[in-house]
């Protein structure tokens, strides 16, 4: 399944509100729906990390999927993102 779909599944399993159940893809590209998609998916797959701040490793999960805080092809974006994340980027 893709990110938004495992987003909307638990949004709706947990009764959680942090966009419309009834939202589809294509309204992905408002803002409030898409924080809510990213949070959704962050609770889903990456709570304890989500709940103590941890950029990188959201980073990583958001880049590789479930499991992507352990791939090590997610090590460059998250290195990218953090870049950014902390001002420190060019």
């Amino acid at each position: 399944s893709t990110y938004f779909d495992d987003a909307r599944e638990h949004n709706r399993a947990r009764g959680y509100r942090w966009f419309p159940a009834a939202t589809v893809y294509s309204e992905c590209d408002d803002l409030a729906i898409s924080r809510g998609v990213v949070r959704a998916y962050m609770d889903r797959y990456a709570a304890s990390a989500w709940a103590r701040g941890d950029a990188a490793h959201c980073a990583r999960v958001h880049n590789g999927g479930p499991r992507g805080a352990t791939k090590r092809s997610t090590d460059a974006y998250a290195a990218k993102f953090m870049r950014v994340f902390t001002g420190s980027s060019p």
